[in-house]
């Protein structure tokens, strides 16, 4: 494939989907990446409500 033939197809159902996997992979680790930080900043004490 080269870059060409990517940029020349159509949007449809299956370029919409796609779109829609990686906005929904994206959103995933955004979270994931959210949900870790408070957990380190716990475990070295940076959190202002830590003893």
């Amino acid at each position: 494939m080269d870059a060409s033939r990517i940029a020349r197809t159509r949007a449809g159902p299956g370029m919409l989907a796609m779109r829609a996997i990686e906005a929904g992979a994206a959103a995933l680790i955004v979270a994931f990446g959210t949900l870790l930080l408070p957990g380190y900043m716990a475990s070295e004490r940076l959190w202002m409500f830590t003893g």
